[in-house]
């Protein structure tokens, strides 16, 4: 957020110019009071993080503004206040032209009711960003992102309507940054004050591109409350999401020679299904040390992110055909050979990039369950005799895997919520 924080004190510092253009001009001129503290310019900045034209309540910034507005308005050291209400360029340009004035009047409304400034004193602007503006603010930043550079190529090559592109970047990674960390300081609306000595003296802070100026049409007595909206709030829209499929192995499983591969499915934003394979089919060096299996492990997940990535928890089914000995005195195998191991648990996990790649991923995982067990016990010898069978339930340990996992993108994109209005 460190270009919200400059586009404020991009705001101050036009204050402070004002001030000192006051001050100059008020050196020349006989009649006009001396500049001082209390005829400087103020101003401050109303943002907008969501892509709305109005607010419940201001900023604690703007309570502050219209305390001392107020105060400065009755002491006749201002005269009007100057508000310019800004909106993004993501979407179409009437209805971005249509919010940017909304958001100044929603502004202007809250101050006529929170001051004793009327109605004709209070001149609204607005402006509308383009990207080429955006391509402009990334690269004034002092720290760009690493998308930086994506969305200022996007925009070069299409710098009327380079939206399309910039969804399907990094699996839609790219838009939600623009969203969070860019856009609203676009939507911002500024607000400043025109001190008594310089009224006919523009004071606006920075303007992208001005509207023609219209004051506020609504005399005092009538604005006690803020008419609802004509139109249903534009909600920003959610980052676009895609359905991914992944093929995995778990790499400590092949340290215990066993086999094994893993596909995973996204279902839908916070949920997807695993299906890992384990088998082993031969014995480790002689035939009284062995762990012969064929198991599988279906598993529901549900993510906190709506990516699915980091976090998650699963709730698990388990099977394995088993035939194992440690090379003691018996052999282990499901009953007839045909009475697999039986039962479920939970397991929790994490998945994170181990490299610039958002596809490649490693996914840490481990889990716990309950088993029903049906077995029999031979001498572990070649053709070993039956010596007993065993059933038991077995609690404990079942999943422990860190695999390597490759992600493909499945189908178009998405939004994995609709959004209301326009783009």
């Amino acid at each position: 957020m460190s270009f919200i924080i400059k586009r404020t004190a991009r705001s101050l510092l036009a204050a402070i110019l004002a001030g000192c253009a006051f001050a100059v001009a008020s050196a020349n001129t006989e009649g006009l009071p001396k500049a001082n503290d209390s005829t400087r310019t103020i101003s401050t900045v109303q943002l907008f993080p969501m892509n709305v034209a109005s607010f419940e309540n201001g900023s604690p910034e703007l309570h502050l503004f219209a305390q001392e507005a107020d105060k400065r308005f009755r002491a006749g050291e201002i005269d009007s206040l100057l508000i310019v209400g800004g909106s993004s360029p993501d979407g179409p340009k009437n209805l971005n032209r249509r919010l940017a004035r909304e958001r100044a009047e929603s502004v202007a409304r809250f101050l006529i009711d929170n001051t004793g400034i009327p109605a004709e004193k209070i001149v609204v602007e607005s402006r509308v960003a383009d990207w080429t503006d955006v391509a402009n603010l990334l690269n004034d930043m002092d720290t760009p992102s690493g998308y930086a550079p994506l969305v200022v190529a996007a925009i070069g090559r299409n710098p009327e309507n380079p939206a399309p592109a910039l969804r399907k970047m990094e699996k839609g990674h790219v838009w939600k940054w623009l969203n969070s960390e860019i856009f609203p300081s676009q939507r911002a609306t500024d607000v400043s004050t025109v001190p008594t000595a310089i009224q006919n003296t523009s004071v606006a802070p920075e303007v992208i591109e001005t509207e023609t100026v219209a004051e506020i049409q609504i005399p005092q007595q009538e604005v006690t409350e803020v008419a609802a909206p004509e139109y249903e709030p534009i909600v920003t829209p959610p980052a676009e999401w895609q359905r991914g499929f992944y093929v995995k192995t778990n790499l400590p499983a092949w340290l215990a020679l066993w086999t094994n591969v893993g596909v995973e499915v996204d279902l839908a934003p916070h949920w997807s299904f695993s299906l890992p394979i384990y088998y082993s089919g031969f014995d480790y060096f002689k035939s009284t040390l062995k762990f012969r299996t064929f198991a599988l492990q279906p598993e529901i997940r549900w993510w906190p992110s709506e990516r699915n990535h980091g976090f998650f928890a699963g709730a698990h089914f388990g099977m394995a055909y088993y035939n194992v000995a440690f090379d003691g005195n018996y052999r282990y195998q499901d009953h007839d050979g045909r009475t697999p191991a039986l039962g479920g648990g939970i397991a929790l996990g994490w998945r994170f990039r181990l490299n610039s790649d958002p596809n490649l991923t490693m996914e840490a995982s481990i889990g716990g369950g309950v088993y029903h067990l049906d077995y029999d016990v031979f001498l572990n010898r070649q053709n070993g005799l039956l010596y007993d069978r065993r059933k038991r339930t077995f609690f404990g340990v079942d999943q422990v895997a860190l695999s390597l996992t490759y992600r493909f993108g499945l189908g178009n994109r998405c939004h994995a919520e609709k959004k209301g209005g326009g783009e």
